[in-house]
């Protein structure tokens, strides 16, 4: 029954997984409420920043000018949105169990998602969102780590007392 339970999990958090994928996908490549369309970057070709911190320097000098929506959108929602993969890489990938490899990971997803946006001309490629999406990887993996020791003290008080009972027998 336990073995059974644990499968159940494991593909109950690679459904999350994958549907976490699809949807950030659609919200970096096709949604067209953040202006995802052909040519939105200004040219056929798209644009870029490789220039570390210059677009998030950019966002908070013009926080007023921008709006506090666009502000929050861009740099928190770039954190925001790969949390859940910092969180849920390590849980379904066993590979994924380091810190490392969950960054590496999150920083491939980051790559292909910028790199596509770049090429199909509906973004720009911005080293700054890389920064902050492994900054969200990196905040999703404590999440994890956090979550993985309370389960793990929690365990050990239930089967504590699960020994406690069976002595008092």
């Amino acid at each position: 029954m336990a073995e059974r339970n644990r499968k159940r999990i494991h593909y109950l958090r690679w459904t999350l997984f994958i549907v976490y994928l699809f949807g950030l996908l659609y919200f970096t490549i096709f949604s067209e409420s953040l202006g995802r369309t052909p040519g939105t970057a200004g040219s056929s070709t798209g644009m870029y920043n490789l220039e570390p911190f210059a677009e998030i320097r950019r966002f908070w000098t013009y926080r007023e000018q921008l709006g506090a929506g666009a502000v929050i959108l861009n740099l928190f929602g770039n954190i925001a949105a790969f949390i859940p993969c910092g969180y849920l890489l390590p849980r379904v990938m066993h590979r994924c169990s380091t810190l490392s490899s969950t960054m590496l990971i999150g920083f491939l997803i980051t790559f292909v998602i910028e790199s596509t946006q770049y090429l199909f001309s509906v973004g720009s490629f911005d080293v700054d969102d890389v920064l902050l999406n492994l900054l969200g990887v990196l905040i999703g993996y404590m999440l994890h780590l956090w979550v993985s020791r309370y389960a793990l003290k929690r365990q050990g008080k239930r089967s504590l007392k699960i020994r406690e009972i069976r002595f008092r027998d």
